[in-house]
């Protein structure tokens, strides 16, 4: 969850058009997505194997998430559907945070302590 899902909503509560919105956003993801890549690539810390496997991937859906976007928009004009769309992804994200960090709070065995997240754990180890 990064800059572009806080700018995209914030983007539309202004009153832009969700096609301005969206394509605002993803240039902002890129350049920050790509900063982010640089850095780890100029520190040698890059699996080159996973991520071109992963690069490709991903232009692939991203280039077919556009085009269905596209026609749906077109076919219905209605450019909301964007901003469901949006919703949609912004939901998905909630619902896989929240799982996550339910099951890592929950302790594998009975009795046993629960994995810390984000730094959080007793301040007195049981005995």
């Amino acid at each position: 969850i990064g800059g572009a899902m806080l700018l995209g909503p914030l983007l539309l509560q202004l009153g832009m058009h969700p096609m301005v919105s969206v394509a605002t956003s993803s240039f902002m993801t890129l350049f920050t997505s790509s900063a982010a890549a640089f850095q780890f690539m100029f520190l040698g810390r890059v699996p080159w194997g996973y991520g071109s496997a992963m690069f490709g991937l991903s232009f692939v859906a991203s280039w077919l998430g556009l085009k269905v976007v596209l026609f749906l928009v077109a076919r219905y004009n209605r450019a909301s559907i964007i901003v469901f769309a949006l919703a949609v992804v912004l939901l998905a994200g909630l619902v896989m945070l929240v799982s996550v960090g339910v099951l890592r709070m929950t302790p594998d065995e009975p009795g046993s302590d629960p994995t810390p997240v984000a730094g959080l754990s007793r301040l007195c180890p049981r005995s």
